[in-house]
C-alpha cells in the first residue's frame, strides 16, 4: 500500500470514528440476523417501531452495511450498491434495556442477534470498524474473493479505488469479443482485478498463447 492510500485510510477511519461518536451516546453496536435482500425493509420495520413505542432513547442508530462495486458483467461495466454482510444489521443499542432487547427481536422480519442468541453480544471497535471501515483486500495474484460474496465473484479495488466485482473465475473458457482474436476461445489465467484484465490462454499454431487482455473483451460463453 502506497502512503498516500495509507493516509487515505487512515483520513477514513478517524471520519468513520467522528460519525459513529455522534450517534453512540451509551450505546454498543450489535448484530442482528435478518433475511438476505430484506435488509431495507426490516430496517424501516425497525425503526417504526422504535418510534410507536418510544425506545428511541435505548435503540439510537440501525446502519444496513453497505459498499459500491463497479461490476463488469456481460461486457458492461456499471456501478452498484450492495450489502457487505447480506442477511445482518448494524443497530447502535442500549444492551442493558431488557425491554428494548425483546422488542427488537419482536419485529417482524428480525431472526435473533448474532450467533443464533437471544441476548445481543456487543461486537470490538475492531470488528465494528472491520464492517464499517474501509476495505483492506489482500490480493493473491490480484484476486480475491470476499467471504460474503458467490464464491465465483472475484472482487478488488479498480486504479481509481473504487470496488470491482467481475463475473468470471480463473479456468473459465469465455469467448473473445474484440481486437485480433476476435470469437476465438480463450482460458482465463489470472484476473488482474485492480486494472481490469485478464490473462488468458489461445490455442495459436498448435500451442497455448498467453494473451492479456481488458475484461470488456470477453464475454461468457453461452450456456
Amino acid at each position: 500500500m502506497t502512503d498516500n492510500k495509507k493516509i487515505a485510510e487512515s483520513e477514513a477511519l478517524e471520519k468513520l470514528e467522528q460519525a459513529l461518536s455522534s450517534v453512540e451516546g451509551d450505546g454498543e453496536w450489535v448484530l442482528i440476523r435478518t433475511y438476505s435482500k430484506r435488509e431495507r425493509s426490516v430496517k424501516v420495520n425497525i425503526e417504526n417501531r422504535v418510534a410507536s413505542l418510544n425506545l428511541g432513547d435505548s435503540i439510537f442508530e440501525v446502519i444496513i452495511p453497505e459498499e459500491t462495486v463497479v461490476q463488469i458483467k456481460d461486457n458492461i461495466k456499471k456501478k452498484i450498491v450492495r450489502s457487505r454482510l447480506p442477511g445482518y444489521l448494524l443497530v447502535c443499542m442500549d444492551i442493558y434495556n431488557k425491554d428494548a432487547v425483546a422488542e427488537l427481536r419482536r419485529t417482524n422480519g428480525v431472526i435473533d442477534y448474532a450467533g443464533g442468541m437471544h441476548e445481543p453480544i456487543p461486537l470490538t471497535r475492531e470488528e465494528l470498524l472491520g464492517i464499517l471501515g474501509p476495505i483492506v483486500i489482500k490480493f493473491t495474484s490480484n484476486e480475491v474473493v470476499a467471504d460474503d460474496v458467490n464464491p465465483s465473484i472475484s472482487v478488488g479495488r479498480s486504479a481509481s479505488g473504487d470496488g470491482v466485482e467481475v463475473d468470471f473465475t480463473v479456468g473459465e473458457t469465455v469467448i473473445v469479443t474484440s481486437g485480433p482474436f476476435e470469437s476465438m476461445d480463450a482460458t482465463i489465467s489470472d484476473i488482474d482485478v485492480a486494472h481490469e484484465r485478464v490473462w488468458v490462454l489461445l490455442s495459436l499454431l498448435g500451442r497455448e498463447t498467453p494473451v492479456k487482455l481488458s475484461l470488456q473483451q470477453i464475454m461468457k460463453q453461452k450456456v
